[in-house]
């Protein structure tokens, strides 16, 4: 029993031992920061510098050596390490140091773009071993990110492929991070489609004119204004209020006014969006039946003096002749948003859940992004 212990123990020293032995082996590369600089954004060489030192911690793929120290032997040594951005420059800070690797940065703001340029000598062999670059969205308050995201891109390291469109293509849609100086994104802008009647209001269209109908198939037109505001969050998810006056059936000769309030949601990523909310709808109506030839005959509102059987045959229908009627409904509404610059252009399916008039339609339009503070 005491030799099968010692055996153990002897197998666990020998595992140790080869754990050491290979973390050893594998110990990171030393790489010491030389000179960063940033143009035309609010932000110091000092304050990049530390971003680039941190950031570089963050990929674990080298040993950094700290700022100041390399700074206090720099100096020793006469050379100005904020300056120091030729190769000549990098080999001798890296050599004074013991660096096994040199880096330099530069970032520069120029009209809507941000550029980073990164460069890395290997001291060993007094070369330059990566040179790499990338251009972003004027997004200040994502320059950490940027940071990172080309420091990863240039090691070869796997990087969020949704953060990164979303800082550096303007089609991208909207989300907290391109918006991260607004609480709420305003996207308003003029709607136009048609909607589909069915049930007994179908039937009213159908009528002919001198009838109080329309005439006409049971399609009208739909054109109004979007008042829009989404309200945003950290994730891929946004919130969204809608406000929409519209003005239907022009084509038929006549005004129907509504207004719709909805709630509901859109994905950063797919621009999918569902919402719902009540409709309001202004119309004329009158009581009626239809005569055993088919014709819309009005009964007005008192309906008491009537027959039994025609009192069962009377119902409040669409009637141009009619009085005034507000109606309401359920509108559910599926869509999909799609970005040309900075210009949106919504499409949308919608129904109208009434008692007993289904309605289905399409809309579409366009509207720009802006602001609300």
């Amino acid at each position: 029993m005491k030799n099968l212990y010692f055996l153990r123990f002897i197998v666990v020293t020998l595992t140790i031992n080869v754990s050491i032995t290979a973390m050893i082996a594998q110990k990171m590369p030393s790489l010491v920061v030389a000179g960063v600089e940033s143009k035309n954004v609010d932000l110091s060489n000092s304050t990049l510098n530390d971003i680039l030192n941190l950031q570089i911690k963050k990929i674990n793929l080298f040993d950094v050596i700290n700022h100041y120290d390399a700074l206090q032997v720099s100096t020793q040594n006469q050379i100005q390490v904020d300056k120091c951005f030729d190769k000549k420059c990098m080999y001798e800070l890296g050599s004074v140091v013991g660096a096994d690797k040199v880096l330099t940065a530069q970032l520069e703001k120029y009209n809507d773009k941000i550029y980073i340029s990164i460069r890395q000598l290997d001291v060993s062999s007094k070369e330059i071993e990566k040179n790499y670059s990338l251009e972003f969205l004027s997004l200040e308050k994502e320059i950490p990110v940027m940071v990172e995201l080309t420091l990863k891109k240039m090691n070869n390291l796997p990087i969020d492929e949704h953060h990164y469109s979303q800082i550096t293509t303007i089609q991208t849609l909207e989300n907290k991070s391109v918006n991260s100086e607004i609480n709420r994104l305003n996207l308003s802008g003029p709607r136009f489609g048609f909607t589909f009647i069915g049930g007994p209001d179908a039937r009213s269209y159908k009528r002919p004119e001198s009838q109080g109908g329309f005439d006409a198939a049971p399609l009208i037109s739909n054109i109004g204004y979007q008042f829009e505001v989404a309200y945003l969050n950290q994730g891929d998810i946004q919130g969204l209020f809608e406000f929409v006056p519209t003005i239907s059936g022009i084509e038929h000769g006549t005004l129907i006014p509504s207004i719709s309030l909805l709630h509901g949601v859109r994905s950063n990523k797919t621009g999918f969006e569902f919402s719902v909310g009540p409709l309001f709808v202004l119309t004329k109506r009158a009581y009626g039946y239809y005569g055993d030839n088919g014709e819309w005959i009005r009964t007005g509102d008192n309906t008491s003096s009537l027959p039994k059987d025609i009192q069962e045959k009377v119902s409040n229908e669409l009637d141009r002749a009619g009085r005034l009627h507000l109606d309401g409904g359920l509108l559910m509404a599926v869509g999909k948003s799609f970005r040309s610059g900075s210009i949106n252009f919504p499409v949308n399916l919608f129904t109208v859940v009434r008692q007993n008039s289904l309605r289905i339609g399409f809309s579409m339009g366009f509207n720009s992004k802006s602001s609300n503070h």
